[in-house]
């Protein structure tokens, strides 16, 4: 389990400064997933590394591979990872304005403001926004809560201007627009399992199945009906009813 630069125990770095700003969702993939691959590698010594991802994490791993290749890689399993956007969807439209405005006045994005408010409000929340990010019925009472409380990660402002790049333009491309990740990852030939939340409002299926399809080896796309976006990893019954699903289609591969 990863903790990408500016987030987690890698919000400092080797000196122990810290880690608020200058890098971007390409940097990520490129450096961040390709240094943790590495490690995994030279500590195991074997020679693949089966990679799941989830939301963004797919997203990252795919920049991985559009820019290393698979030779490090056994198999891609992408969870709630989005190929491409629609403005049509209201979370979309709110997440645009969020990183244009972030992304244009700040340097750093602590976002755990917004999940402490997401938290105390919850059905309150304007939109019923807590309901676009989870199925409320994967969560027992304040465990949602705790959840959006833990799991918020910052974001830096070349991060929210990526971001907001990929929003504006609709599709999974490098922070500068020079390069389109899905064509990219054509090249990639090793076996990808997509699933996605049947009710998922901030990765549509539709979305997952278009990073999934971009793969240019064997594909197998699964929607779990009944599932949003966060509790796709982190509900309740996800040991139960989704991490067994990962898990075949790794044994599979």
């Amino acid at each position: 389990v990863l903790d990408l630069r500016g987030h987690g125990n890698a919000r400092t770095d080797l000196d122990g400064l810290p880690q608020i700003s200058g890098w971007t969702v390409d940097d990520y993939g490129r450096y961040d997933v390709a240094a943790a691959i590495e490690h995994i590698r030279n500590v195991t010594r074997k020679p693949k590394v089966a990679y799941v991802g989830h939301s963004m994490g797919g997203m990252v791993g795919s920049i991985y591979l559009g820019t290393m290749g698979d030779l490090a890689i056994s198999s891609m399993v992408l969870v709630g990872s989005p190929g491409t956007f629609d403005h049509d969807v209201p979370m979309v439209e709110l997440a645009g304005a969020g990183m244009a405005a972030g992304g244009g006045g700040l340097f750093w994005l602590e976002t755990g403001l917004a999940a402490d408010a997401a938290a105390m409000l919850g059905p309150l929340t304007p939109g019923r926004l807590h309901e676009r990010l989870y199925n409320p019925e994967h969560f027992a009472p304040g465990n949602a809560e705790r959840m959006l409380q833990r799991i918020v990660s910052p974001m830096s402002r070349q991060e929210m201007q990526h971001f907001g790049r990929m929003i504006r333009h609709e599709r999974f491309e490098s922070a500068d627009g020079t390069i389109l990740w899905t064509e990219k990852l054509a090249e990639v030939k090793i076996p990808v399992l997509g699933i996605a939340g049947g009710l998922d409002h901030v990765a549509h299926a539709d979305w997952v199945r278009h990073l999934t399809e971009s793969y240019g080896g064997p594909k197998q796309f699964v929607v779990m009906p009944e599932y949003g976006h966060l509790d796709l990893a982190l509900g309740e019954s996800a040991s139960t009813e989704v991490w067994p699903v990962i898990e075949a289609g790794i044994l599979a591969r």
